[in-house]
């Protein structure tokens, strides 16, 4: 009996296809419809690209696809070299990552010393997240390859800093808000078509736990919470933190490395884990058991945080961790926190299309 073509082509139809001479099929066509789907995806190949590898063979635009014989020489070596470079294509494809620093140095005296030793990394910070400066002013500079942001306030001794290299951001599309003054600092920045939020964010001390502490920690928790509401979904959201309180394990949010707190720990971290949950974040370096400590003082502790949202939480992502060994103000006395970096995707967010506000639209000037 003749064989059939595939898919109602026969045998000059799919030869037509392929641009040479009708062949006879050695063997009747399969009759499983997935198999003739794949057989029609290698005839497209075939014509689109000249070439194309199906069922273990390489057929050519001018070669006999009946013919089942292995490739040759050439044939592999062509066919190496294109997955060759279909492999550094994917690696130039891959999204770009921003490697983020932050820390409560205690002071701001160490930030010299700190871009000096980023510098002899064989990966150096793209953002630093400084908690704890101790400086009353708020001003912005350059200083080397860094550009520098900060918020302070002149009745207490707080301040955060945010830190750019100026050759990973697009410095004119630098803005910034000082949300609360010395505590609370707002700026966004692009990168690679990509617009990235970073909050630095310094929780005020429970000390004693008195009530106007209590006060000024829930002013401030709301203050953090409207701040994450208010970035839009599509940018890259990146939050650095001296939360001192501690949160406690939940699915999605907050992985299995999590401190135990202390007798004497914040009474209030539960408003800070309802914040992290009802806006889709995750802390980054909760995901490691063995280095999970980003505080010490007569013990460990772990009061200090990285969160971005769950889209951008792979598992890169959550492999951040402190660092108990920097060298950078290692001669420092009293309690000492530990820089925590991560290594953040991002990915290019896509404007949602307002299909109903367009037709509206053009209702309205019709």
């Amino acid at each position: 009996m003749p064989s059939q073509g595939v898919g109602g082509v026969g045998p000059s139809g799919s030869a037509k296809l392929l641009g040479h001479r009708a062949m006879k099929w050695p063997r009747p066509a399969p009759a499983d419809k997935a198999q003739k789907r794949s057989f029609k995806r290698a005839c497209r190949r075939v014509e689109r690209f000249g070439w194309c590898f199906y069922k273990g063979h390489v057929f050519t635009h001018g070669g006999d696809i009946s013919k089942k014989s292995c490739p040759n020489q050439a044939q592999t070596g062509q066919l190496q070299a294109t997955r060759g470079s279909n492999i550094a294509n994917k690696d130039r494809r891959r999204c770009p990552t921003l490697i983020v620093r932050s820390w409560n140095p205690g002071t701001g005296a160490y930030l010299d010393e700190l871009c000096a030793h980023e510098e002899t990394l064989p990966e150096p910070a793209d953002v630093l997240l400084i908690q704890e400066t101790r400086w009353r002013f708020s001003s912005v500079w350059s200083s080397g390859r860094w550009y520098f942001v900060h918020s302070g306030n002149s009745k207490e001794t707080s301040g955060v800093l945010v830190g750019l290299r100026a050759d990973k951001f697009h410095i004119g599309s630098v803005r910034y808000s000082e949300i609360v003054a010395g505590r609370l600092l707002h700026v966004q920045a692009e990168t690679e078509g990509r617009r990235c939020n970073f909050l630095c964010f310094y929780q005020k001390a429970w000390g004693r736990g008195t009530q106007e502490t209590l006060l000024q920690r829930e002013r401030l928790h709301e203050a953090l919470d409207r701040a994450i509401r208010s970035v839009p979904q599509r940018n890259t959201l990146v939050i650095g933190m001296d939360a001192n309180c501690t949160l406690t394990p939940a699915q999605g949010h907050v992985g299995p490395g999590v401190l135990r707190s202390s007798p004497h720990q914040a009474t209030d971290s539960g408003t800070l884990q309802s914040i992290v949950t009802h806006n889709g974040l995750v802390a980054l370096n909760t995901y490691s058991k063995n280095h999970c400590a980003t505080f010490h003082w007569q013990q460990d502790a772990q009061i200090d945080y990285v969160m971005v949202r769950r889209l951008d939480a792979g598992g890169e992502a959550k492999r951040a961790t402190p660092s108990r060994h920097s060298p950078v103000g290692a001669a420092r006395g009293g309690g000492l926190h530990f820089p925590i970096s991560a290594c953040i995707g991002l990915r290019r967010r896509r404007y949602p299309s307002n299909s109903t506000g367009n037709q509206a639209s053009r209702r309205g000037h019709s």
